[in-house]
C-alpha cells in the first residue's frame, strides 16, 4: 500500500511516494504507544516508520554542498512549518509530518528521519529544560546531537520553531541562535539525562543546573562569550542577572554592565555599550534620561558611570531609524 504526501510551501512543491509498512492497526497502535513510553527512559529511542524519507530529504537539502549545511535546510524548514501540538498528543516522526505539527521529541524525530538518508548520525537527547522565567519543564524535553563534516553539532528544533504562551502557539521571527549552539550556551536551559551529553569541561549537577539564570544562546548577540559567563556563574560572581532581551544585541552590544538584578541608589555602575546597527539608544530612570550623547565615546564605544539615585527602575532602551519610540533591552529593579 501506498500513500502520497505532498509538500508545499516555501522550499518546494512536489510530491513523494512513501512505502507504507504492511502491518496491522492494532500492531501500529501497540508500537506507538510504546515508543510514547520508551521516549521517556532513554536517549536515542526513535519510533518506528511507516515512510520512506529519503526523497523529501534530498529535495530540502538540494543545492546544499556539506552536511552542515544539509543540516540547516532541513532544520530551517522544520522550524518554519511544524507547529507545536498543544495537546500533546503527537510524538512521532511520521506523525509530525502528517500533522505538520507535534511535541519535542516528535520534532526531534522528524529532524533525525530527514537527517538518516543522508547519512547524517543523530542522537535525540532526553532531559530537562529551563524556561526564561526560571521554571524547569517536569515533563522532559528532548533536542538533538548531530554528527556532521565540519564536526558535532547541537540544535533544538522545537524552541528553534517558536514558544507557547497561554496553549497558543507563535513562530520565531529568529531560530538562528538554536542551531549549532555553544555547549556552554546550552547548558543554562538543556540539562540532559546522560553526563555525557553536556558536552562541558566539567559536567555539572542537575541542582546546578536548576541555581544557574536562564540565559539563551541568543545573548551572543549581545557580544558575551558563552564559557566566560558560564564559569563566572558557577564561580557565584555572577549571581542574578537583570531582565535581558538578547534580540536587541543586534543592534547595541552590552560590553560592560552589572550582572546582577538589583541595584542599589546609591552605589555608582559603569556601563559600557557598542553599537552594531543603525540605531539610538539612552538608559533611563524613574527621574532621568541619559541618551548616547550624555555618555563618553572613545574607539567606537560609549561609557557612562551613574548611581540611579531615587527611583524603582533603570534600563537601557534602543530604537531604529527616525522612529520616536524606544524598546528596552535591559532592565534592572533598584533598591
Amino acid at each position: 500500500m501506498q500513500i502520497n504526501l505532498q509538500i508545499s510551501d516555501n522550499y518546494c512543491n512536489f510530491a513523494a511516494d512513501f512505502d507504507l509498512f504492511d502491518m496491522k492497526n492494532k500492531l501500529l497502535l501497540l508500537l506507538l504507544a510504546l515508543a510514547c513510553s520508551l521516549s521517556a527512559l532513554c536517549d536515542n529511542y526513535v519510533s518506528p516508520t511507516r515512510y520512506d524519507y529519503s526523497q523529501v530529504a534530498r529535495t530540502l537539502t538540494q543545492g546544499c554542498t556539506t552536511q552542515l549545511q544539509q543540516a540547516r535546510a532541513i532544520y530551517d524548514w522544520i522550524c518554519e512549518n511544524i507547529s507545536y501540538d498543544t495537546n500533546y498528543s503527537i510524538y512521532t516522526a511520521d506523525g509530525c509530518w502528517d500533522n505538520r505539527k507535534g511535541v519535542c521529541q516528535a520534532y526531534s524525530e522528524l529532524f533525525y528521519r530527514l537527517c538518516e538518508p543522508l547519512g547524517i548520525r543523530c542522537i535525540i537527547i532526553s532531559g530537562i529544560a529551563k524556561q526564561w522565567t526560571g521554571n524547569v519543564s517536569g515533563s522532559g524535553h528532548a533536542w538533538i546531537y548531530a554528527e556532521v563534516d565540519d564536526g558535532a553539532i547541537l540544535l533544538d528544533p522545537t524552541w528553534g520553531a517558536g514558544y507557547v504562551n497561554g496553549n497558543v502557539f507563535s513562530f520565531r521571527d529568529d531560530h538562528d541562535y538554536w542551531f549549532q549552539v555553544d555547549p556552554y550556551w546550552m547548558i543554562f536551559t538543556h540539562f540532559p539525562k546522560e553526563e555525557k551529553f553536556q558536552f562541558i569541561d566539567n559536567p555539572i549537577s542537575e541542582s546546578t543546573f536548576r541555581s544557574l539564570p536562564s540565559l539563551r544562546p541568543d545573548c551572543r548577540y549581545l557580544g558575551w562569550n558563552a564559557q566566560d559567563i558560564f564559569y563566572r556563574c558557577l564561580s557565584r560572581e555572577i549571581q542574578s542577572m537583570p531582565m535581558i532581551w538578547p534580540e536587541y544585541g543586534k543592534k547595541l552590544a552590552l560590553k560592560k554592565i552589572p550582572m546582577q538584578k538589583t541595584l542599589y541608589s546609591t552605589s555608582t555602575y559603569h556601563f559600557e555599550v557598542q553599537k552594531r546597527a543603525d540605531c539610538k539608544f539612552a538608559l533611563f530612570t524613574d527621574n532621568g534620561y541619559f541618551p548616547e550623547d550624555k555618555w563618553t565615546y572613545s574607539n567606537g564605544v560609549y561609557s557612562l558611570d551613574l548611581a540611579p539615585g531615587d527611583c524603582t527602575e533603570l534600563s537601557i532602551s534602543v530604537k531604529e531609524g527616525n522612529t520616536n519610540t524606544y524598546t528596552t533591552m535591559l532592565s534592572y529593579e533598584v533598591k
